[in-house]
């Protein structure tokens, strides 16, 4: 069953025609070359065929058609090699030789084919208000033409050369409306392909900062342990060989934790997989590092509620390393003989609260601008991120410090 083609679909038929020309084999050929040498070549063919035409016509006619008549009608299509890079000046000078030879005594060809492909031309490549000129400086000329020509001529002698200006000028809108489409979506594909990127890149440096945070919270809490058996260690050593033996083993045992965390972590920034991996730690595991701040000789508690609400898995792990942050400071900094650990359910929220009664602030090293690291920011960060609250303050009477904070359940 054939589909019916009526006016509302003429538009469609339109938009479709560029590209219906531009798949054919003739079209398609000498894509490679400059607008000029392809544009010229056309201009040649135009030219020989208005020739050709005119010389059919003239051998049937009985009006005079000399040989300067050819020479001026092919000398006409010339300026059609510029029709795309100068599409007004063809447009101009096309139509003015195509008008002289109209107003001429001499036989007119079948078809101005170059006129109608200059008007072409100019609609499809020429500016919006040179389109606006040409379509109105084209309609004119070809009334007036008709009236002012001595020869006669009856209605449809006006209304066809009309009506052909008038489907090349459409045909050339057409082209002019699908060529500034395109050009959007490129300019769309282009804007969608840098937002792209800059996504990508802010991932990828957000990751960065992940990592880095994560090696900081894995590492330095080892190093601190590391730090403080080996003080202890030395201190015991001459007294009591069984404490020194249990000092010295509790620092290989967090060298070699320490060593494992940096493996996992330089491997996910080489983006190499590492062999094996143990499972991120969790809440529940912050019993094993109050166990470390009593094997340090720190009288620790923990006050945990049992059970604790299924967390999402960063805020998980925030308490934890939460924790372990805080830990580590009073490993390193505090020198503290007293520290309490509470993690308490306060509606959709946990809340952690770690106390020493250390050297306070200015010992404990909590604040942001502290010479040796970034604990509080990386706190601070990882407590924001979960949506939290996160404050940093003397303890109870103003000894030590008291690190507190809020994350939803």
């Amino acid at each position: 069953m054939r589909a019916q083609v009526g006016p509302g679909t003429l538009p469609l038929v339109l938009d479709e025609l560029p590209e219906r020309l531009r798949a054919l084999p003739v079209v398609r050929w000498g894509e490679g070359l400059p607008l000029l040498v392809r544009d010229g070549a056309l201009a040649l063919l135009v030219a020989a065929f208005e020739v050709v035409s005119l010389a059919v016509k003239a051998g049937d006619g009985d009006r005079a058609t000399p040989t300067v008549a050819f020479v001026v009608l092919a000398v006409t299509q010339i300026p059609l090699a510029w029709r795309r890079q100068r599409p007004m000046v063809a447009w101009f000078l096309v139509g003015l030789g195509t008008a002289a030879y109209g107003l001429s005594s001499w036989t007119d060809p079948p078809v101005y084919v170059g006129a109608l492909l200059a008007v072409y031309s100019a609609a499809a490549y020429a500016s919006r208000p040179a389109v606006v000129v040409a379509g109105v400086a084209t309609g004119s000329a070809v009334v007036v033409g008709a009236l002012v020509d001595p020869a006669p001529h009856d209605l449809n002698d006006v209304l066809l050369p009309v009506l052909g200006y008038a489907t090349a000028f459409l045909a050339g809108g057409v082209m002019a409306a699908h060529r500034r489409n395109l050009a959007l979506l490129d300019e769309r594909a282009l804007r969608a392909e840098a937002d792209r990127h800059r996504e990508l890149e802010q991932a990828r440096v957000e990751e960065r900062l992940r990592i880095a945070r994560e090696l900081h919270d894995v590492t330095a809490h080892q190093v601190a342990v590391i730090a403080i058996h080996a003080e202890a260690g030395a201190a015991t050593a001459p007294d009591d060989a069984a404490d020194a033996r249990l000092a010295f083993a509790t620092i290989a045992d967090a060298a070699r934790r320490a060593l494992g965390d940096l493996r996992a972590a330089v491997g996910v920034l080489r983006d190499v997989a590492p062999a094996a991996l143990s499972p991120q730690p969790r809440a529940s595991d912050v019993g094993e590092l109050v166990d470390e701040l009593r094997a340090a000789g720190i009288d620790a508690r923990l006050e945990a509620h049992d059970p604790l609400p299924g967390l999402d898995d960063q805020v998980d792990l925030t308490v934890y390393r939460l924790v372990q942050e805080a830990v580590t400071n009073i490993l390193k900094h505090a020198h503290a003989r007293h520290v309490d650990v509470r993690l308490s359910v306060d509606g959709a929220a946990v809340q952690v609260e770690i106390t020493d009664d250390g050297r306070g602030l200015e010992g404990s090293r909590t604040d942001d601008a502290a010479p040796d690291g970034h604990g509080l920011l990386g706190m601070r960060e990882r407590v924001e991120s979960c949506g939290g609250t996160l404050k940093v303050d003397p303890g109870p009477g103003g000894v030590g410090v008291r690190v507190w904070a809020r994350l939803p359940a």
